[in-house]
C-alpha cells in the first residue's frame, strides 16, 4: 500500500485521508509518510475525529487543512484553490494553522441536499478494486445521519439529521451497481428503514425491474410495527432480494437501554428475532458491555439475552457483547470523563489510547469497570470467536493446542454462565498475536 501511494503522490494536488477516532493511527502513518517522501504535498484531513478535535488535529506536523463535515463541494474548492490560488479564508467548511501559528477555522458549510449528489462513476476505480466488490459485494449509500438520539452515537454530537435520496436517485444507483456486475451489497445508511414509504418504493422499484441482488440493511428492532416496516412491506424487501438486517441492540438492561436513551424496550428486542424468523431474513444483533453505571447484573441480562435470541430465531448472528469504547463527542463520552476517562490533548496521543485491531480500550483502561477480567472475559464469547478456529488448520502444534483449549473454555463459561478465573483471555491475547498472519 505504502509503495502505491509512494507512486501516485508524483502527480498530486494534495493527498486526501479521513479518519474515526479509532483510525487515527494508521491515518497518522500514512500522513508521516507522505510528508517523508515529499514535504511540499499539502495533507488534509477529513471525518469524524478532526471534527471533534479541530485544533488538536490541525497542529499536528503532518496534517495541513482539515474538511469539516461534509467535504464534496469543500474538497472541490480546494482543488480549485491550489490550482489557481486564492485566500483558504473564502472556503467554508474547512480550519487550518496559519503562518502565524494561529487555529482558524472558516464558516461551517450548509449540510448538502442528499439528491445534489450523482451517481458513483464506477467505471473510475481499478480493476482490481470492481473485480474485489463483485467478489465480495459492494456498499450503496442511500442516506446520511440518524433521527434517533442514542448517547453514544456521534451523530447526536454532530447534530446529523436524516437525509435521504430519494427513490428514483437510490434506483437509478442502483442499475450502476448491477451494470458493473456486484450481487450483493450493503446499504451503508446509519439507519435505512427510518422512512417506511420510501424503502417501499425501493422495493417495488428493484422487483419491477428484474434486479437480481442480494442485500443488507440497518434496522431498530422497533420499527418492526403495523405502522412501520409492516408484514406487506417485508414481504417486498423479501422479494426485492433481502438476505439480512444489521440491528444494534446494545444490552439485554432495559435500566441500561435507558441510559443510552436507545428507545426501545426488551420486548421489542425478541420480537425483532421472531420477525426474523417468520421471514427467513438473517439478524446480525450487536452488544456492549462496561456502559458507564452499568452494574453486572445488567451485564448478565445482556448474556441471557443473546441466548433468548438465539433460541427463538437460531439464524441469528451476535456481534460482541464487546467493550464499550469512550467514543468522542456523546452524552456518554461526557459520563466518562466524569468517572476518570482521560482524554488525550494531542492528535498523537490518541494513537498511545490505541491497542490492537483499532480498538483504543480494554476493560481495564476503563476507571469506572470494578471487574475487568469479567468484562473481557464475556466480550470473547465462543458466539464470535470463528478467527481463532482458522489457527487449527496449518499452524504449529502448539497454537493448535492453545486455540483449541481457547474455544473449549470460552465454550463451557457461555454454557455455565461462568466468567472467573481468567486463564482463556491470556490464551486469547497470545493468540491475538497471530490473527493478522492467519
Amino acid at each position: 500500500m505504502l509503495n502505491v501511494i509512494k507512486k501516485e503522490i508524483k502527480n498530486s494536488i494534495f493527498a486526501g485521508i479521513t479518519a474515526m477516532t479509532v483510525q487515527v493511527k494508521n491515518a497518522l502513518e500514512i500522513s508521516d509518510f507522505i510528508k517523508e517522501n515529499d514535504p511540499s504535498i499539502p495533507i488534509i484531513w477529513g471525518g469524524t475525529h478532526p471534527y471533534l478535535f479541530p485544533k488538536p488535529t490541525a497542529m499536528d506536523k503532518s496534517v495541513d487543512i482539515l474538511v469539516i463535515r461534509e467535504g464534496e463541494h469543500t474538497m472541490l474548492e480546494l482543488v480549485k484553490h491550489f490550482e489557481n490560488g486564492g485566500s483558504l479564508n473564502d472556503i467554508d467548511g474547512i480550519a487550518y494553522i496559519d503562518k502565524n501559528k494561529e487555529f482558524i477555522q472558516t464558516k461551517p458549510r450548509k449540510l448538502m441536499n442528499m439528491n445534489e449528489l450523482e451517481s458513483i462513476k464506477w467505471n473510475l476505480l481499478p480493476k482490481i478494486v470492481l473485480n474485489n466488490l463483485k467478489k465480495g459485494g459492494g456498499y450503496v449509500h442511500t442516506s446520511r445521519g440518524c433521527p434517533h438520539r442514542c448517547t453514544f452515537c456521534i451523530n447526536i454530537v454532530k447534530m446529523n439529521p436524516f437525509r435521504a435520496r430519494s427513490a428514483e436517485k437510490v434506483l437509478k444507483d442502483l442499475e450502476d451497481v448491477e451494470k458493473i456486475g456486484i450481487k450483493y451489497f450493503r446499504f451503508r445508511d446509519e439507519c435505512f428503514f427510518v422512512n417506511a414509504k420510501r424503502v417501499k418504493k425501493i422495493a417495488e422499484g428493484m422487483i419491477e425491474r428484474g434486479m437480481d441482488f442480494e442485500w443488507n440493511g440497518s434496522i431498530r428492532v422497533d420499527y418492526f410495527k403495523p405502522n412501520h416496516i409492516n408484514d406487506r412491506i417485508l414481504k417486498k424487501i423479501k422479494k426485492a432480494g433481502c438476505i439480512s438486517f444489521n440491528i444494534g441492540i446494545e444490552s439485554g438492561s432495559q435500566r441500561v437501554l435507558d441510559i443510552l436513551k436507545k428507545d426501545i424496550t426488551i420486548e421489542e428486542a425478541l420480537n425483532s428475532a421472531r420477525v426474523c424468523k417468520k421471514f427467513d431474513i438473517t439478524p446480525y444483533y450487536s452488544f456492549m458491555i462496561g456502559v458507564p453505571g452499568e452494574t453486572k447484573e445488567d451485564m448478565m441480562k445482556t448474556i441471557n439475552i443473546i441466548d433468548k435470541l438465539k433460541h427463538i430465531w437460531p439464524k441469528s448472528g451476535i456481534s460482541g457483547p464487546q467493550v464499550f469504547r469512550p467514543y468522542p463527542g456523546g452524552e456518554l463520552y461526557e459520563k466518562a470523563l466524569e468517572f476518570g476517562w482521560e482524554e488525550p490533548q494531542t492528535l498523537r496521543g490518541w494513537v498511545e489510547k490505541s491497542m490492537k485491531d483499532s480498538i483504543f480500550a480494554s476493560a481495564w483502561d476503563l476507571p469506572w469497570i470494578e471487574d475487568p477480567d469479567f468484562i473481557e472475559t464475556v466480550s470473547y464469547s465462543p458466539l464470535w470467536t470463528k478467527g481463532f478456529k482458522v489457527v487449527l488448520k496449518g499452524k504449529t502444534p502448539r497454537l493448535k493446542v492453545l486455540t483449541a483449549m481457547f474455544l473449549l473454555i470460552s465454550r463451557f463459561r457461555w454454557k455455565s454462565k461462568f466468567f472467573g478465573f481468567p486463564v482463556d483471555t491470556k490464551i486469547r491475547n497470545f493468540l491475538n498475536k497471530y490473527k493478522d498472519r492467519i
